[in-house]
């Protein structure tokens, strides 16, 4: 071999250990940062007519398993929609209370209806009636601030997802710009490691967001996917659309998300990552415990009335009318009462006298044909407003402020002096109000629900602080039923039929309390599964980034021992030059 062959060899050496001495040098100073990947300087010797003519360095590139991290990927998005739904959960279970006695609500609902029973039994009681106020008071708060609650969450969990997509916008755009420099460095045979380091922490961070899927071309260019086909960056990324709003409606669901504006909303696609966690978390477990809080109130409303069953204001829907509907709610769409037991009766400028305008067992017949005979009068009634108790009701009509029916004639004689008609209950009969029980639709029977949780109050009427008198709770001479404290304790503690099927908990016959209770233990049901879900979802993101690290991260001991090795083959190739030198001054002297 020849000295110039010799030389060239250990300056190749020399460079070639240099080079490694820097990999394994960044390697180490970078041990602890995250989303480093370890890399590697390969070597190749070098041969020229079968000798060796020294060694040269490749192209460094980052030790990773693609595979590994694609698995990664897809549990990190598992985990971070069972992050999301475990977090709203806990606050579900925290607005509840504990989850004895219904928590909250079944403690408050326990609480009016001992009040309710102590005044049944003495309803001439002022402190009984005042402390049934105030209980009734305290569980309509109660509901209110529920209510409240459950639509602060689900305002916040629309608005997350509003930061949600914005965050994935942002690192699709910066996946975009690296693959331009990872594929322009690659034509140029530089290294790529650092920014494909880069490009996986933005790719990680899309998938805690969405599920996604990926793959390397051969020119180093990644890939990105949803789950369902849709190309979010394939050379340029797309951008997701999605406009958060301000707050949350009950019949509201999560805005449309789009890609570039077009006008296709792909939020059905989203079933893994902290989007998902969300549309889940706001359109249906929030959603549900909203209806149940609402089908709740609605049966409260509904049941109030100091007699039952009386003709309520204008409803139209089926007869599955939710939780505690009335008897006299229209068996049909079209709106006709057919079967009411009560109706109450305005007429206008002058009274309705039992004895004179009509007797116990009269037939009254009304404007569009329709009979009824007279089995009781309700001698509490104002003194323009009279109830009756009917029978056999022939022919049906509707309650209408607009349109409405009225007594013709009494045993087939002409009722003189104003009209007499049909109208709705007086609300001076409700125990609460804030309620709207007019939410079906006549033409689809669709129901369009209304946050009455949010808005059932005490009835002014009993409330002394607004200038009521709670004695009205002991109107004792009803004919039709006993005082309207018995009344409701009696409906408090009896079984009521929920016809809709809300937020996991099934139709059926429940009390007040006991539908407390099973919204309570649903929900603690679900709160735990979803907690054992999060904790099992973070343990195994951990365990195989843990193996990841084996594979990928960079090992110290393993590091310093390579940078022992190189320093000795600097060493050596650095007294080979040396040497080499010291041989060439030799010749050089030996032929002056």
């Amino acid at each position: 071999m020849s000295l110039s062959l010799s030389l060239n060899s250990a300056i190749s050496g020399l460079r070639a250990a240099q080079n490694s001495l820097a990999v394994i040098s960044n390697n180490v100073s970078n041990a602890k940062t995250a989303g480093y990947t370890k890399k590697v300087q390969p070597q190749v010797n070098v041969t020229y007519n079968g000798m060796g003519a020294g060694v040269v360095s490749q192209t460094v590139y980052r030790q990773t398993d693609e595979l590994m991290r694609r698995e990664i990927r897809k549990e990190t998005s598992t985990q971070g929609r069972t992050t999301i739904e475990n977090d709203f959960l806990k606050q579900i279970q925290t607005m509840y209370g504990k989850t004895e006695s219904g928590g909250r609500l079944g403690s408050a609902i326990t609480a009016f209806n001992t009040a309710l029973n102590a005044l049944s039994t003495t309803p001439e009681s002022s402190s009984a009636q005042l402390n049934v106020v105030a209980s009734a008071k305290a569980l309509t708060l109660t509901m209110n601030d529920m209510a409240q609650q459950v639509t602060d969450m689900r305002t916040s969990g629309a608005r997350q997802v509003g930061d949600a997509v914005t965050e994935v916008n942002t690192n699709l755009q910066q996946v975009q710009e690296l693959n331009r420099q990872i594929t322009r460095a690659y034509a140029l045979g530089q290294p790529t490691g650092d920014l494909e380091d880069t490009r996986d922490l933005a790719l990680s961070k899309i998938a805690e967001n969405m599920d996604i899927q990926t793959f390397r071309r051969d020119t180093g260019e990644m890939v990105v996917f949803t789950k369902s086909g849709r190309i979010l960056v394939d050379g340029n990324a797309v951008q997701l659309s999605y406009t958060t709003p301000n707050v949350m409606g009950v019949t509201d669901k999560v805005p449309a998300i789009t890609i570039n504006g077009q006008n296709v909303d792909i939020k059905s696609e989203f079933r893994d990552g902290k989007i998902a966690g969300l549309i889940n978390t706001v359109d249906n477990t929030l959603s549900g415990i909203a209806g149940q809080l609402n089908q709740l109130a609605e049966s409260l409303y509904g049941n109030s009335a100091r007699t039952t069953g009386v003709v309520d204001q204008p409803q139209y829907g089926p007869a599955t009318y939710p939780f505690g509907r009335l008897n006299t709610t229209p068996s049909e769409t079209s709106g006709t009462i057919t079967n009411p037991t009560y109706l109450d009766i305005t007429r206008s400028g002058s009274t309705l006298q039992l004895g004179v305008n009509f007797n116990i067992g009269d037939t009254l017949t009304f404007s569009n044909g329709a009979t009824a005979r007279v089995e009781a009068v309700d001698t509490n009634a104002a003194s323009a407003n009279v109830r009756f108790k009917i029978t056999a009701l022939s022919g049906g009509f509707n309650v209408s402020s607009t349109a409405p029916v009225s007594i013709t004639q009494v045993n087939g004689v002409a009722l003189g002096g104003a009209a007499a008609n049909i109208t709705g209950i007086d609300s001076g009969y409700r125990f609460f109000t804030g309620v709207d029980l007019t939410h079906y639709t006549s033409t689809t029977g669709g129901y369009v629900a209304q946050n009455n949780a949010a808005s059932i109050a005490i009835h002014p009427n009993l409330d002394p602080s607004q200038g009521g008198t709670a004695a009205l709770l002991a109107l004792a001479n009803d004919p039709f039923t006993k005082n309207l404290a018995k009344t409701l304790s009696d409906t408090f503690t009896q079984m009521q039929s929920v016809a809709q099927n809300i937020g996991g908990v099934a139709s059926g016959n429940y009390t007040y309390a006991g539908y407390a209770t099973s919204m309570v233990s649903q929900n603690a049901i679900v709160a735990s599964k979803a907690a054992a879900d999060q904790s099992f979802q973070v343990e195994f993101v951990r365990s195989l980034q843990s193996q990841s690290a084996e594979i990928e991260g960079v090992n110290v001991d393993e590091e310093m021992a390579n940078l022992v090795t190189y320093q000795n083959a600097y060493s050596a190739s650095a007294r080979v030059v040396t040497t080499i030198s010291e041989m060439f001054d030799t010749l050089l002297g030996i032929k002056s």
